[in-house]
């Protein structure tokens, strides 16, 4: 049902109803956030490359032929947008909100990364994994896909979806484990895994 949803509001979009896209929007943005960030890690631009995204999807919706799920389509779309934001090479900036907290004294990057350590440390796990195990675990954990969609998604057997994200979650149990054992994460760090 949700896939003659999508078609409905693709052709309603197409014929001007922008109340359609918005719901395309809503009901794919986690799948695009997923996609965009499996590339891109936890990188500043990461909300840019999605909205990117989304205006790529909107300016190419009419070439949307249907020979795939919406989803699909989608999903391709990102991961292209996201792979080639990567490959740019990005600015030694300093972001501007950093830059008035550090003018007013008030606390900024230093609170930020103490905050965000554990997310971080989660990120370098996944960036250790295999490609197609980042992607089935962002897909299921991040976008909050089902395997059944995750296989179409990705274009897989069910079984090799399943497989894959069991393997997945192996690795990053290796990982976890190789990590404390060095002494690589703290108590805290070890409680939010």
């Amino acid at each position: 049902m949700k896939k003659q949803d999508d078609y409905d509001l693709v052709s309603a979009t197409l014929a001007g109803d922008g109340r359609a896209f918005a719901r395309l929007v809503e009901r794919h943005s986690r799948l695009v956030y997923a996609a965009v960030r499996s590339v891109m890690g936890d990188r500043e631009e990461v909300d840019d490359i999605v909205q990117e995204t989304f205006i790529r999807i909107y300016s190419n919706l009419a070439s949307f032929a249907g020979r795939s799920s919406l989803s699909t389509w989608i999903y391709r779309i990102a991961r292209n947008r996201a792979l080639s934001a990567a490959a740019r090479p990005r600015p030694q900036t300093v972001p501007i909100d950093e830059a008035a907290a550090i003018a007013c004294g008030r606390p900024g990057p230093e609170a930020d990364l103490a905050a965000g350590e554990a997310a971080r440390e989660i990120d370098r796990l996944l960036a250790g994994l295999e490609e197609s195990h980042r992607a089935v675990i962002e897909l299921r954990y991040l976008a909050g896909k089902q395997y059944s969609e995750i296989a179409e998604i990705l274009d897989l057997p069910l079984g090799t979806v399943k497989t894959l994200l069991h393997r997945a979650r192996l690795r990053l149990k290796d990982r976890i484990l190789s990590r404390n054992e060095c002494g690589g994460m703290n108590d805290g760090q070890r409680r939010v895994l």
